[in-house]
């Protein structure tokens, strides 16, 4: 398109945040409509996740999560502010806030397997989205976010604000 002189190019930002807000809405409404029962039921059945041939965006639970990062060294996307990720974090995350994933300003592997997280899923569910849009391959949501997570017990690493943090392991379950 020929710019005029004296007129202000427009920037593409507005229109990214429009999607990505789009979907992290859609990310919710999926989120607290959905049912967990149907992946229950294949973690008691002892299914395990696979390499997806074709581009698979998909929902984990945090045991499955787990599994991810153990066995296939994911790289672990904190979507959440920086205040946020100051209380608790993930060990080895990293942190991309949405604000940043918006505006274009990250740089993750797109030959490697992400697992984005956030407080309750939703809005790592939306950047799951978006990221797909970008050609990431292997992405993957913490469904229920650090909330599930720490609920199961797994590693935190808490008062990350207050200088040297402190990790909390996961507990192992004892032989009674």
């Amino acid at each position: 398109m020929l710019e005029l002189p004296g007129e202000k190019k427009k920037s593409p930002l507005p229109k990214v945040l429009f999607v990505l807000m789009v979907a992290i809405l859609v990310g919710t409404v999926w989120y607290f409509a959905g049912s967990d029962e149907a992946t229950e039921e294949a973690v008691e059945e002892g299914q395990q996740f696979f390499v997806p041939s074709e581009p698979e965006f998909l929902s984990l639970l945090p045991a499955e999560a787990y599994e991810l990062i153990q066995e296939r060294k994911a790289v672990i996307v904190d979507v959440r502010s920086e205040a946020e990720r100051a209380e608790v974090s993930i060990p080895g995350s990293i942190s991309v806030p949405l604000t940043k994933l918006a505006a274009g300003e990250f740089d993750l592997p797109k030959e490697q397997a992400l697992l984005l997280v956030c407080s309750v899923g939703g809005r790592s569910y939306g950047a799951g989205l978006y990221l797909m849009q970008q050609g990431y391959l292997q992405v993957y949501n913490l469904r229920g976010g650090i909330n599930a997570w720490s609920r199961e017990g797994l590693p935190l690493v808490t008062n990350i604000a207050d200088g040297e943090p402190e990790v909390a392991e996961k507990e192992q379950p004892s032989d009674k």
